[in-house]
């Protein structure tokens, strides 16, 4: 970064990181497709994200290369994100380092580190902290500079929070002669920033951090050294009350003497805060942390690591209820590991859990971020380095009074990181981005099932009688598939579909609604089917029997046709074809299969695939007919028996089951494996009826005929 300079506010300190091997990808349950901006003209890095009450994110990243700028992109909650804004202070062209807050209402405000060269000067560089703002549902305000414009002093990893009635208060570290003081500005809603105030006057205090809780109450932590050459100092804290001032001394939180860096805060509504940090020891790394009650004072200081050699990077979230958990990572001879540990209360740390998983691959888990929605499910990042050139972002849940789940993979990313890559909103819906090539990528972990708004299912219907079925179902963040089970064996899919029942009884009818991310939400309805004595016995009133052959009539004269109707044009429609669905070129991939119980089989494709065409949009319905050997005793094929024995042959056809699809115009295809309704057909031979319904009209029925292997 050519016009990023640092001084003895820097903070120096040894990797604990080393390269790796690589390991399988994890499918990523629970997890939406990536979402990316719109591309910018060289790699995105650096990212932080947030969101209010509503979902509604608002993003913020680094555009890497000699003269780095940052920008910012907004997302609707279940939309996709707007066109990226660049964020370029006047006489500025560069910036980096960017930290973004949103308040409940969704007013924003992002605050990030620039360079400038001083007038005349062609020896070096000052860095200076700019913020914009940006109400809800608004545009963003041409940056202001929050550090000393015109001097020459050096500023320092700028953070930002805003509480319920849209304060913000931004905070850095800045240079002053021979100190480095962390300083504060505060801004109300549609206001203007205040004067800054400095929580330190003396020595060096950096890496300064940020919490609000849901009154306004501000929590700060950084790290403060005395001498300024030692890398590692104690880390403070200081709380500003809602409409109050900052206390006139910090609080320490390590030990005096200890060797400390990379402070973290968290708080939740109620103004719980647990704390933690990095910290050298005699025996090498740790990370450690430290709690602080509603209203009361911070503990000791704990170990989280317990052992675990070289932990460095602790990441803190607490839950509504106070439980707070830490994340962080370790490094041995086998490489890096991501490790988790809980604390309730304020309560002793539980022994750490590894969250990710090091299987053949040194460096899975570095950088871990981690955050907790209202219910207390916790969801965790980190950085998995896959193999040479591959980076990408991992995964992992611990739902509410369970344990962690198994990572998964979202996707590749430029690198590390080690900003903020995760925000939760009330609904519990989890936003990671992440750099992936020149754009910011996102997804979304929907863990909320669809909404069912209503259905239409009658109470009653009649043997043979076509039923129209419809549900209302509704997701936020994607697609939802509707599926139903009739209560007879069948099923179908399709917001509305259209099913006959060929027995009378009474049936309990079942309607799934899945999202993309496999919520599930599902209803059962009754349903009385009443008998039809008009039907015949043995036939299935519900499809459109085969035409039996006819003896070729004689060829006769072609009649004339029909004059125009007066005034010219065409007639009205004729036949069945002007109003039944036309369903065409019916195959299947395989007429003979195993189904997949039959895993010791011959080796034969499992299961087959229907094809079909149609002039329009149908229910399609699939009828499943076993077929074997019978004996005709008057007009019936019955089941083969002593006294039947000398009686002709036939072949007994009887129905095991429907499938209603939802079909659209066009090319369809529909993979049958087998299984009905729940059921798995045996094996036998089979004939499938298929029929094509638009409203009360049915196309001529379809057949084709398959052997199931056992």
């Amino acid at each position: 970064m050519g016009g990023r300079i640092q001084r003895f506010c820097g903070l120096t300190i040894v990797a604990l990181i080393a390269s790796s091997a690589a390991v399988a990808d994890a499918s990523a349950a629970g997890w939406l497709p990536p979402a990316s901006t719109a591309p910018s003209v060289r790699n995105v890095d650096g990212q932080d994200v947030a969101v209010d009450a509503a979902g509604n994110a608002v993003a913020a990243w680094t555009v890497e290369g000699n003269s780095p700028f940052t920008q910012v992109a907004s997302r609707s909650a279940g939309g996709g994100w707007g066109a990226p804004v660049t964020l370029v202070p006047p006489g500025e062209d560069n910036g980096w380092d960017p930290a973004i807050a949103v308040g409940p209402d969704g007013d924003a405000v992002v605050v990030w580190s620039s360079v400038r060269r001083p007038t005349g000067s062609a020896a070096w560089t000052r860095q200076i902290v700019f913020a914009s703002s940006r109400p809800a549902g608004g545009t963003w305000s041409t940056p202001v500079a929050l550090s000393d414009e015109d001097g020459i002093a050096l500023t320092y990893q700028p953070d930002v929070v805003v509480d319920a009635d849209g304060t913000a208060t931004a905070i850095w570290s800045e240079e002053t002669g021979d100190a480095c003081v962390v300083r504060t500005r505060e801004r109300p809603r549609s206001g203007t920033w205040g004067p800054a105030v400095d929580l330190t006057d003396t020595a060096v205090a950096t890496e300064p951090q940020l919490a609000v809780d849901l009154a306004g109450d501000v929590t700060a932590v950084w790290n403060f050294r005395a001498v300024p050459e030692s890398g590692g100092g104690v880390i403070q804290s200081n709380v500003r009350p809602v409409g109050g001032t900052w206390a006139a001394e910090p609080d320490d939180l390590s030990a005096a003497g200890a060797f400390s860096f990379d402070p973290q805060v968290a708080v939740n509504l109620s103004g719980d805060a647990v704390a933690a940090w990095t910290e050298y020891t005699s025996g090498g790394a740790l990370s450690a942390s430290a709690a602080r009650r509603t209203g009361g004072v911070w503990g000791a200081a704990a170990d989280l690591s317990q052992g675990v050699p070289r932990s460095s990077n602790p990441r803190v979230a607490i839950d509504p209820q106070g439980t707070a958990t830490a994340v962080w990572e370790s490094y041995d001879a086998a490489g890096a590991i991501a490790h988790a540990s809980t604390s309730a209360s304020g309560g002793a740390w539980s022994g750490p859990v590894d969250i990710s998983s090091r299987d053949d691959d040194p460096s899975p888990g570095i950088f871990p971020q981690v955050v907790v929605d209202a219910d207390g499910n916790v969801t965790a990042a980190w950085r998995a380095w896959r193999r040479p050139g591959r980076n990408a972002v991992e995964a992992a849940r611990r739902e509410a009074g369970g344990g962690w789940g198994a990572p998964v993979e979202l996707g590749p990313s430029n690198g590390v990181i080690e900003a903020r890559p995760l925000a939760v909103d009330p609904q519990g819906y989890v936003t990671a981005v992440w750099g992936r090539g020149n754009s910011l990528v996102s997804s979304v972990y929907d863990a909320v099932a669809p909404t069912l708004r209503g259905a239409t299912v009658p109470a009653n219907g009649v043997v043979g009688k076509p039923l129209t079925l419809s549900a209302d179902l509704v997701d936020l963040w994607s697609p939802v598939t509707t599926s139903w089970s009739f209560g007879d064996g069948s099923s179908g899919t399709g917001a509305t579909v259209v099913h006959c029942f060929s027995t009378p009884g009474e049936r309990t009818l079942t309607l799934t609604g899945t999202d993309a991310a496999a919520n599930a939400t599902s209803t059962t309805r009754p349903i009385s089917i009443a008998a039809d004595p008009s039907l015949e016995p043995g036939v299935d009133p519900c499809t459109t029997p085969e035409p039996r052959p006819e003896p070729r009539p004689e060829p006769r004269p072609e009649p004339r046709p029909a004059p125009d109707p007066p005034g010219g044009g065409f007639g009205p429609p004729q036949g069945p074809a002007a109003t039944a669905p036309v369903l065409t070129g019916l195959r299947q991939t395989s007429a003979r299969w195993r189904t997949r119980a039959a895993a010791r089989g011959p080796r034969l494709p499992v299961g087959t695939s229907f094809r079909f065409r149609l002039d329009r949009a149908a229910q399609v319905r699939l009828a499943f007919s076993q077929l074997s050997d019978g004996r005709r005793v008057a007009a019936r094929c019955v089941t083969p028996a002593r006294a039947n024995r000398g009686r002709p042959a036939c072949v007994r056809e009887q129905l095991r089951g429907t499938v209603t699809l939802a079909a659209r115009a066009g090319a369809n295809a529909y993979a049958f494996r087998g299984r009905i309704g729940g059921r798995t057909l045996q094996a036998g031979h089979y004939r499938v009826r298929v029929t094509a319904h638009a409203g009360a009209h049915v196309s001529p029925a379809t057949t084709l005929r398959f052997t199931i292997v056992r």
